[in-house]
């Protein structure tokens, strides 16, 4: 019999508020579809990668399942999580990883909020009717519009299954309309009664900060009945949206054709083969090390410590100097961008330091040239530096291997761009680019291509 894995991935952190919840409702999955289910977070530890390492080192399974239950992410953060289930596939787990879809207007999502809204009817004193009641469904907000348009169809979903009189879509943050000028659109519509609900699954934070708002515009609207539904919770609608994602995801995985999925690197440091064609799992170890190291030398598993930076003379710094061997740093790796996905910046922020901006970007143009020798070439959009490859193949193996070190990145054509902001620090984000970039281009330069 198969052995398999959940991970399930949203926002907020392990035994923290949201994460707990969330945590709580992996537990009540895994009961239902009887497998081992781990959660992971977007913008704190367990990372999607360090679940997906240490769930196939922990339960040791034939396929692993990363399934998102979030909304209202950037979809450079939904990208991060595909992208890093791919790069998984690549790095020699004895595991098929496969990517589910993530919840969107699922019927178990909708028949879960429409609870929610039938709760706080039940406990209304208003003396509203249901046509004078509107819904106001607030997200959490992002700059990128395809994020803020998918609460659109489950706003209207809902609103159907609810038989209210009107409904409204607003935003926590970042994005337009604000749950203030929501409110005032309900009412505008004829509402003496708005039940809020916060859409957001189990990201705890945003949902209590949508109450909160919720309730502070009471005073301006005394005439009107706000309610903030409660937040989701363990449902069992839920837990059989999850369900089904996850049995479409072993279907998927199941149709795919014997030999199609790489377990292992097809490059210098492994068999070109995939994992299936080595029979000694010794040998293929010692197969995907570079040629220094296939020997009886120990080599720690445990990622490089963080490199301090060295400074040249004229205090600027020696980007060619900080590691001592390159082909060291890309075996071992320093550590990953910590905390949250290094996006792209608001371009807002750029308007008002544009002096900043340069000086990080010349910064990031030096050292990205002084350890690759590419060309760096500037964007159409502000808020992005690129990398010139040699080649698309180049260009699809680095971006593959850089998103797994939880900095964003994006290609067109040959050529490669990592986020530039005006508040990036020299020994943060600065030297996290750098790295990744020194590490991932002497793995491609010196090992893969040498086949």
């Amino acid at each position: 019999m198969a052995r398999n894995l959940l991970i399930l991935v949203g926002y907020g952190s392990s035994g923290q508020p949201g994460g707990d919840v969330l945590e709580r409702f992996a537990d009540a999955v895994s009961q239902r579809v009887q497998v081992p289910t781990c959660t992971a977070f977007l913008d704190a530890s367990p990372s999607v990668g360090e679940c997906i390492q240490q769930g196939v080192l922990d339960y040791q399974p034939d396929a692993v399942v990363v399934l998102p239950v979030f909304v209202g992410a950037s979809m450079a953060k939904q990208q991060n999580v595909r992208m890093i289930v791919e790069a998984a596939n690549e790095r020699g787990f004895d595991a098929a990883i496969q990517y589910g879809n993530p919840l969107g207007a699922h019927a178990g999502v909708i028949a879960a909020y429409r609870d929610r809204v039938a709760d706080a009817l039940r406990h209304s004193t208003a003396a509203a009717t249901l046509q004078e009641t509107a819904l106001l469904v607030v997200a959490r907000g992002s700059h990128d519009p395809e994020s803020n348009a998918a609460v659109y169809p489950v706003a209207r979903l809902l609103y159907d299954k609810t038989a209210c009189g009107a409904f409204e879509v607003a935003f926590c943050g970042t994005a337009t309309p604000d749950i203030q000028t929501g409110i005032q659109r309900c009412i505008q519509a004829g509402a003496r009664q708005v039940i809020v609900v916060p859409y957001v699954l189990y990201d705890t934070a945003v949902g209590q900060a949508v109450q909160a708002q919720t309730w502070q515009a009471q005073a301006d609207y005394p005439d009107v009945t706000l309610i903030a539904c409660s937040l989701l919770d363990v449902h069992n609608a839920m837990i059989d949206a999850v369900s089904e994602r996850y049995q479409d995801a072993l279907q998927t995985l199941a149709q795919q054709p014997a030999g199609t999925r790489s377990f292992g690197h097809s490059h210098a440091h492994g068999h070109n083969g995939g994992y299936n064609g080595i029979t000694n799992i010794t040998a293929h170890l010692q197969a995907l090390l570079p040629p220094r190291y296939q020997s009886d030398t120990p080599v720690s598993a445990a990622p490089m410590s963080a490199a301090d930076l060295i400074f040249d003379a004229q205090g600027q710094v020696a980007w060619d100097q900080i590691w001592g061997d390159f082909c060291d740093l890309a075996l071992a790796g320093g550590p990953p961008h910590r905390g949250t996905l290094l996006e792209p910046v608001d371009p807002a922020q750029i308007q008002a330091d544009p002096q900043g901006y340069e000086t990080v970007w010349a910064e990031l143009e030096r050292g990205i040239r002084m350890i690759t020798g590419l060309p760096v070439v500037s964007s159409e959009s502000p808020g992005w530096i690129g990398v010139q490859c040699d080649d698309e193949a180049m260009a699809l193996w680095l971006l593959r291997a850089i998103v797994i070190e939880n900095v964003s990145v994006r290609r067109e054509g040959c050529t490669l761009f990592f986020p530039v902001g005006p508040h990036f620090r020299l020994e943060q984000e600065i030297k996290n680019i750098i790295t990744v970039i020194a590490k991932t281009h002497h793995y491609w330069q010196e090992h893969i291509t040498s086949q």
